[in-house]
């Protein structure tokens, strides 16, 4: 998909690479979600691909979900600024010069409890970062099913809890956000997982027609211009 974007619709001027942003629910939370890129476009990146990952991922929460000024972790395996690996420190040192709301290292454990709006990661960690929830909320959501249903006490206990329940459900729900937009690209493109509702296919529309009112490519272009020097991204009719 992210192929067919960039020989159809190119690059955006200054992109080195385009990434998924994916929401990630922030479950019991005040804040409902984080918004993780890049999700699985690029297993392997450099220090300077992550900090245009922050700058798209900060302009499309200012610009689809109305978040003033987003703060950003980079996903480390220690909040120390030493941690990590040398692309990891570099990136810390980028990030810190950015102006954008830097707020350090995320460990993994503090990524549930919405540590940061916009979480930076390499593709490779933030598709088993991703998968990983996935498979715990079902698992979890299974185990609960199962609990509720062993016996009749349990069975009255799913009754007058069912309406908690649901709610719960609703808040692992993906069709509430719809698809994941493939930043960098020059025009909106949302991947979409295959078995999506129709509630899902929606969702991703009026977000579509949301971020497009607001100029989200041009946003994109003038980011990623001020840091890049203005280097031409690839268009659809050069290599």
């Amino acid at each position: 998909l992210m192929a067919a974007g960039l020989l159809r619709l190119g690059r955006i001027k200054g992109v080195e690479r385009p990434a998924i942003v994916s929401i990630y629910p922030l479950i019991g939370q005040e804040q409902a979600f984080s918004l993780l890129v890049d999700a699985g476009a690029n297993a392997e990146c450099k220090a300077s691909n992550l900090l245009g990952f922050a700058h798209m991922g900060s302009i499309y929460m200012k610009s689809a979900f109305g978040v003033a000024s987003p703060t950003v972790g980079l996903i480390n395996i220690g909040e120390e600024e030493t941690k990590g690996t040398a692309q990891l420190k570099e990136t810390y040192q980028l990030l810190k010069q950015s102006g954008l709301n830097f707020i350090g290292n995320v460990e993994g454990r503090d990524i549930p409890g919405g540590a940061a709006d916009v979480l930076v990661c390499d593709g490779f960690t933030g598709n088993v970062v991703l998968k990983l929830t996935e498979g715990m909320a079902w698992t979890i959501l299974k185990a609960i099913k199962k609990r509720f249903t062993e016996d009749m006490m349990a069975k009255l206990g799913a009754a007058i809890l069912s309406g908690k329940i649901r709610d719960l459900k609703k808040e692992f729900d993906y069709s509430t956000y719809g698809g994941a937009p493939i930043l960098g690209i020059r025009g909106l493109v949302f991947k979409m997982h295959g078995s999506s509702t129709a509630d899902a296919v929606k969702n991703s529309v009026i977000k579509a027609a949301l971020v497009a009112s607001g100029d989200l490519i041009g946003q994109i272009q003038q980011a990623m211009e001020a840091y890049a020097g203005g280097e031409e991204g690839i268009g659809p009719d050069e290599e």
